[in-house]
């Protein structure tokens, strides 16, 4: 063994261990030289590294290794990484069904998502592209008692996780564990890549699904969260039925956009006009809702013009079970759809859609 000490206190260290007698064979002789060293480096006296079998005499040459001080620093406050991160949950029954038909539904707006993990919250954000003002927005707020049956979360971050991920590989691995008894969501490693590992049983078959995640920073967190709205000038409770989204579905084979007039005493039509064609539907006695209004006014009116494709996705969300749904129209501004699960405890989702500028004829053909 020879050691050497440079100026700035690094210390290097190298070794040779001899062979007295020819191995009979090389791989099984490699194995066993190598035991020695690691089982030194495992107390903690040297540290090992690869080392190179000399057939002529028959020695296994280690080294050199260097060990500086200070050692290595810790990452950044703020920065999560998988080490630092624990994570584990288990759904049962109903729960991954809910669950499943959840993601479903914000699968249908955009591919990336993020995902942030409280103790007692779990967040989902959906962009369908990263501007706020020109695509729609989805989110989602759920309380972790009335979906899980199990939930372990630890990280330095105030046991806050927050992670992004493609929502399709999510949809996947619940989809094929919806006729499960049980489902787990795990927190791993895999080659070095994180991910959160699902695992499912049924039929004493274990089918597990490994989920690429990215680690974000906390902090990140600020950004992706729901837009201020602006004042509302209508809110109306959409029917149970689908029979709205039906409309909206149908109306994408004539025309791109579509115009919606609501009124605070719980009248609502939805209007097509291109130069060929002029279609509109009505609904009546849908139930005003005044939440979150600054002005109550019952007379209080308000038109916006979005694209159906648009709008039809967002409407997905009437295959979630919920208790109410319900439409808030900014004029000419907003269209946001808020969704209350069922049962109410679950928690809430939210979809933000930009409006589309309306010029003199649409207000034209609007005001008969």
């Amino acid at each position: 063994t020879a050691r050497s000490a440079d100026g700035d206190g690094a210390t290097a260290e190298a070794f040779v261990l001899l062979a007295t007698e020819k191995p009979r064979g090389a791989p099984r002789s490699l194995r066993n030289l190598e035991a020695f060293p690691r089982s030194l480096t495992r107390s903690g006296r040297v540290r090992a590294c690869p080392g190179v079998l000399d057939r002529t005499c028959h020695a296994l040459v280690i080294g050199p290794v260097t060990r500086s001080r200070p050692p290595r620093s810790r990452p950044p406050p703020g920065r999560a990484t998988p080490r630092t991160m624990r994570f584990k949950a288990r759904l049962q029954n109903e729960g991954i069904i809910v669950f499943s038909n959840i993601i479903s539904a914000l699968d249908k707006i955009g591919s990336k998502c993020m995902m942030h993990l409280t103790k007692e919250k779990i967040n989902f954000a959906v962009l369908m592209s990263e501007s706020y003002e020109q695509d729609v927005s989805a989110y989602a707020d759920l309380n972790v008692p009335d979906i899980f049956g199990e939930w372990r979360i630890e990280s330095q971050c105030d046991n806050c996780i927050f992670l992004e991920f493609t929502l399709k590989n999510l949809t996947d691995a619940l989809n094929s564990a919806k006729k499960a008894p049980v489902c787990s969501l795990k927190l791993t490693k895999r080659a070095g890549q994180p991910c959160i590992c699902i695992e499912t049983k049924a039929m004493e078959v274990n089918v597990a699904h490994d989920m690429p995640v990215k680690c974000m920073r906390a902090s990140e967190y600020d950004y992706y969260m729901p837009p201020q709205m602006s004042k509302q000038d209508v809110q109306l409770e959409l029917p149970i039925s689908k029979t709205l989204k039906h409309v909206i579905e149908r109306s994408r084979t004539l025309s791109k956009n579509v115009i919606i007039d609501g009124h605070q005493t719980g009248q609502m039509a939805v209007r097509i006009e291109t130069d060929a064609v002029a279609i509109r539907s009505f609904f009546s006695d849908l139930r005003p809702r005044m939440e979150n209004m600054e002005d109550e006014d019952m007379n209080n009116s308000a038109s916006v013009k979005v694209d159906a494709k648009k709008l039809a996705m967002v409407l997905n969300c009437y295959n979630v079970r919920h208790e109410s749904i319900i439409m808030c129209l900014v004029h000419e501004t907003n269209l946001v759809i808020c969704v209350t699960l069922a049962p109410r405890a679950t928690g809430v989702m939210t979809f933000f859609i930009p409006c589309i500028s309306m010029d003199e004829s649409d207000h034209a053909r609007g005001g008969g």
